[in-house]
């Protein structure tokens, strides 16, 4: 690497949480193709801690997690660009501001709607020592812009090319649903009857992905795919349909839409309820069908059960995805707004 080449130091919770990997994680590599020095830096040990933690386990990691970010902000001045992943540390601003006060311009990046909950005021204070902001969609940088006007946005986006395209063959219907067991509880928890219902009428297979194996208290018929970073770009393997359920609160419908993309990435037709971004995204795509009533659902199944018309509506999510959407399409993006912070012209 030579030694003018621009320098960025990634801040993120862990090496394998979604936020980690879709906004920061995938970036790297690519950019340092592009003649970035890039490091990465995630919380040691990582977060979020594993569930069942005892206390005094949840104190220790806490404090080992203080002392290594402590070392990550004096080592921030070794680098030109601070990019920082939804928070610090335990949405503690102070943290935010150390950073800040190395004289880095640091990039504060998010994907949630962290100003709903008790992170509002960490919210704020991060936003103003931020030397920019990304917000994940129109949603989160309108609340972004009540704080600060130096925001963009930047969506989640899916490097298509380690996505398999799935095929459609003839035979009994694959339903899947890919996801953290936090967002089975929330998400799909709730329309857990309505699909055991619609199991004993139309007769499909329902798959779960996710890690570790959920508890589901449920009569649907199930079947449980171990989730990795590779099964997720070979959803095809195990779905033929994908589902994304929302619950209509203000939190999921800042949502980016990743697991609604994941799908159409790999050729999958989708069944999404149309809130916030899923909305734009099934109506732009031609890649899925909005689902809200019960009805709606079983229609969307009952239509999905073809597997031509699963295939059309797969290679049209797939590339709209692919312009819209991929990692490729917003590599560019990024590379000129952090050579723009630090006046470094772009290589291409």
């Amino acid at each position: 690497m030579p030694r003018d080449a621009p320098s960025l130091l990634a801040l993120s919770h862990s090496t394998w949480d979604p936020a980690s990997r879709f906004r920061v994680l995938q970036y790297l590599p690519h950019l340092e193709r592009l003649g970035w020095h890039v490091a990465h830096a995630p919380n040691r040990p990582a977060r979020p801690a594993p569930r069942g933690q005892s206390d005094r386990r949840r104190r220790l990691d806490h404090w080992l997690r203080k002392q290594s970010r402590k070392l990550d902000i004096r080592r921030a001045r070794r680098f030109d660009l601070a990019w920082v992943n939804r928070d610090l540390l335990a949405s503690d601003p102070r943290w935010e501001e150390r950073l800040a006060a190395t004289g880095r311009p640091l990039v504060f990046d998010f994907d949630d709607a962290l100003f709903l909950s008790e992170g509002r005021p960490h919210f704020a204070r991060a936003l103003a020592a931020a030397r920019w902001v990304l917000a994940g969609n129109e949603t989160l940088a309108a609340a972004a812009r009540r704080f600060t006007d130096r925001v963009s946005i930047l969506p989640t986006t899916i490097e298509t090319g380690r996505y398999r395209v799935a095929t459609h063959a003839p035979g009994r219907l694959r339903i899947g649903w890919c996801g953290s067991d936090l967002s089975i509880h929330q998400t799909l928890a709730p329309r857990l009857p309505l699909l055991a219902q619609l199991q004993r009428r139309l007769g499909f297979r329902f798959v779960v992905m996710s890690w570790p194996r959920p508890k589901l208290s449920t009569e649907l018929d199930w079947d449980f795919a171990p989730w990795s970073p590779d099964a997720e770009a070979r959803l095809g393997d195990w779905f033929d349909l994908g589902l994304m359920p929302l619950e209509d609160t203000p939190f999921q419908a800042a949502k980016c839409g990743c697991k609604l993309l994941q799908y159409l990435a790999c050729g999958l037709p989708a069944v999404a309820t149309p809130l916030g971004i899923n909305a734009a995204f099934l109506a732009e795509s031609g890649g899925g069908l909005p689902a809200t009533s019960d009805e709606d659902w079983e229609t969307a199944i009952l239509r999905y059960g073809d597997p031509a018309i699963r295939a059309e509506a797969g290679a049209r999510g797939r590339a709209w995805v692919e312009r819209h959407y991929s990692l490729e399409r917003w590599l560019p993006e990024i590379d000129r707004l952090f050579r723009s912070l630090l006046d470094v012209p772009c290589t291409r």
